[in-house]
């Protein structure tokens, strides 16, 4: 008798939960469960987000470990998971709707759409750096003003370009250009006649190193301070850069200076010019050209007499 009344309850039990399932799939969406709710199980409220569910029935039959694990209660309890069930720290519970997350302390889903304590989901604060202050849209963290030394752009407060700390970057060793001749003032003149001339000429236009190439052979230049020298004065006179102070027309006597022809003395019928770069052509004095005049004036009239005598 004992074994017939145990199993009448079990088949009482398995209807009960059959009739709670098909009651489910022809009810709305929303309605009282107060005669299918478990003992010390909460009712939901209208809103399927706002509802809450008893910790005690949860903990005794709702034990997960993955979400698939929870879709024999929702199947079996539609009306508590309304929208399915998802596994939070080892339960299952209610899936939430669109911007709005399960709360495992208060058990319900919460709105997350506007709150800055929990902005998109459960405990996420809205903070954004460089932000003095946020609000929660949609569940997206906005700025809506920004520190010192921060601008406003897209709802992102972005620090200014004075105010970026740039990364250091370990400089890498430049190395110094290297020179055939070892003063500074010195450069490498090409030899003018040489065999080598005219590759020493086009490796000193295009080669970032003088010492390579065809200037390591022996011969082809020369070391000249062009800051001085008379026949390579502001440059090497063999490629075109310098000038050759000892062919100015007309000049005696001539120097370098700083990388400039100076002179100092010109031949006859010739004088410096005003900068004393070169040398001009010397006018005559009216005194010389007057006596000239009347020299040849006398010639001219002697000339006369002779012919008539």
């Amino acid at each position: 008798m004992r074994v017939f009344t145990t199993l009448l309850a079990t088949l009482a039990s398995l209807a009960v939960v059959s009739a709670t399932t098909d009651a489910a799939d022809t009810l709305p969406a929303h309605v009282d469960l107060a005669a299918v709710a478990s003992p010390g199980e909460d009712i939901p409220s209208a809103d399927s987000n706002s509802f809450v569910v008893g910790q005690r029935s949860l903990e005794k039959r709702t034990l997960c470990a993955k979400d698939s694990d929870c879709n024999l209660v929702a199947h079996v309890l539609p009306l508590l998971y309304p929208n399915g069930a998802q596994c939070v720290k080892w339960l299952c519970v209610p899936k939430c709707g669109d911007l709005w997350d399960w709360d495992i302390f208060s058990h319900k889903c919460r709105d997350v759409s506007s709150d800055n304590e929990n902005c998109g989901k459960c405990g996420q604060k809205c903070e954004l750096d460089g932000a003095s202050e946020t609000t929660c849209r949609q569940g997206r963290c906005i700025a809506t003003c920004c520190k010192p030394g921060y601008s406003l752009g897209d709802g992102v407060c972005h620090l200014n370009p004075s105010q970026q700390a740039y990364p250091h970057h370990k400089r890498s060793k430049v190395e110094p250009r290297k020179k055939l001749c070892p003063e500074a003032n010195e450069s490498a003149c090409p030899i003018l006649g040489s065999s080598t001339y005219g590759e020493a000429v086009k490796h000193l236009a295009h080669a970032g190193n003088q010492l390579s190439g065809v200037m390591l052979g022996a011969g082809g230049y020369e070391c000249i301070d062009t800051t001085q020298a008379l026949d390579s004065c502001g440059g090497c006179a063999s490629t075109g850069e310098g000038v050759d102070c000892t062919k100015i027309r007309g000049a005696r006597s001539v120097g370098c200076e700083n990388s400039a022809c100076r002179v100092f003395s010109c031949q006859a019928g010739f004088k410096p010019s005003p900068r004393g770069d070169k040398c001009v052509r010397a006018r005559a004095s009216a005194g010389i050209a007057k006596n000239a005049t009347a020299h040849a004036a006398h010639k001219g009239l002697a000339a006369v007499r002779g012919a008539h005598s």
